[in-house]
């Protein structure tokens, strides 16, 4: 086994704090509605293995996917858990014909956007007389997936097209709901309010994390949570205590001094402006640190900020150490507990999400677990 020292970085994962995050939340919640949890892409590049094993032993029960793969696997890690026939999988891409078999072979429930995923369902089910309860994604207004308007008035005014399906969840994704006073997400909810009520034996479904938090309106029977179950949120009127359970940690592998008019990294697009103390430390994009951080985005050595200098290469980013007492090998915090992930994210012009999905491969993944 690798001695962690010999990774480039140390991603710490706290599965208490996802499990806590889970469990406030639910608490915030009507007794009525769940708390789904959103898990694809390897649970936001986090593990899909550790995370979702917390969250189904911390009361999770309803878990969405992107894909089949995901789905797979998901089902696969889950059926070692007692009572694992409890938890629903939904896969939100929906069935393609080469799929089909799979969702009956796994006990996966597609989440079907278009009338063609609804046909297609329609036969495979009818041909397999195979009864599996399924959801149906309105496209109210993202423009993204889902059955589109048109589509939308057909199935309403058609309602035999629909008479072979059990349909367990009626659902969409508002495209504004980190902007709370965004008029676009009164106008999804408005249309999506007048299309549920052709559904009334089904669950509704509209928010996402972001939703989850803005406002109740938008709970319906289901929120889909993702993102602050594993990182938190900064959103200050809402009730639950979320904490970020997340860090990246690497060390120096190389400090010195440049002069003043010398420049850093390939194009020569950090010019120093007075004679400057430099750490070079072993991650790059190749890593998932994006060059967008580049001259613009920061680390912490011994609690203390330092900014990134020139451009992020392939393994390699350069921050600068002027003020700051170190010696190689000292632990350069990233990320983590006390630095806002949407903050280190913001000053590279991205997301939290692009972050965490795109992480890499050499860190070393330690996950802490004390229950």
């Amino acid at each position: 086994m690798l001695n962690q020292n010999n990774y480039n970085g140390i991603l710490e994962v706290n599965l208490d704090t996802i499990s806590n995050n889970y469990i406030n939340l639910r608490k915030t919640l009507k007794k009525k509605v769940c708390c789904a949890a959103v898990v694809k892409a390897n649970a936001y590049g986090l593990g899909i293995n550790k995370i979702s094993k917390i969250l189904f032993h911390s009361g999770c029960r309803v878990f969405f996917v992107s894909n089949m793969l995901e789905g797979i696997e998901l089902r696969s890690i889950l059926r070692k858990e007692k009572e694992n026939n409890k938890a629903a999988i939904y896969i939100l891409h929906g069935p393609s014909e080469k799929n089909l078999n799979e969702f009956k072979n796994y006990n996966l429930r597609p989440v079907l956007n278009s009338l063609y995923q609804l046909k297609k369902w329609e036969e495979y089910t009818l041909s397999e007389n195979y009864k599996s309860k399924i959801a149906i994604h309105i496209d109210s207004g993202m423009n993204r997936l889902g059955l589109n308007r048109n589509e939308v008035d057909e199935i309403i005014k058609n309602k035999f097209l629909l008479k072979n399906f059990n349909i367990s969840l009626i659902m969409s994704h508002l495209s504004n709901a980190e902007e709370a006073d965004s008029p676009s997400n009164d106008s999804q909810k408005e249309y999506f309010d007048k299309i549920s009520k052709f559904f009334p034996d089904s669950k509704k479904s509209l928010a996402n994390s972001a939703a989850t938090l803005s406002n109740s309106k938008y709970h319906y029977d289901m929120v889909r949570t993702g993102i602050i179950l594993y990182i938190g949120s900064k959103f200050s009127n809402f009730s639950a205590k979320l904490k970020n359970s997340v860090s990246l940690k690497t060390h120096i592998i190389s400090i010195s001094e440049i002069n003043k008019s010398e420049t850093v990294g390939y194009g020569s697009t950090f010019k120093a402006k007075k004679k400057t103390k430099i750490a070079t430390i072993p991650i790059g994009y190749a890593d998932g640190f994006p060059r967008s951080l580049s001259n613009s985005g920061f680390a912490y050595i011994n609690n203390k900020k330092v900014d990134i200098i020139g451009r992020i290469s392939m393994d390699l980013t350069v921050v600068d150490i002027t003020n700051i007492e170190t010696e190689i090998g000292s632990e350069v915090i990233i990320f983590g507990t006390n630095s806002n992930l949407d903050d280190v994210a913001a000053s590279g012009n991205t997301i939290s999400y692009e972050l965490l999905t795109n992480l890499g491969n050499r860190y070393k993944r330690k996950y802490n677990l004390k229950k």
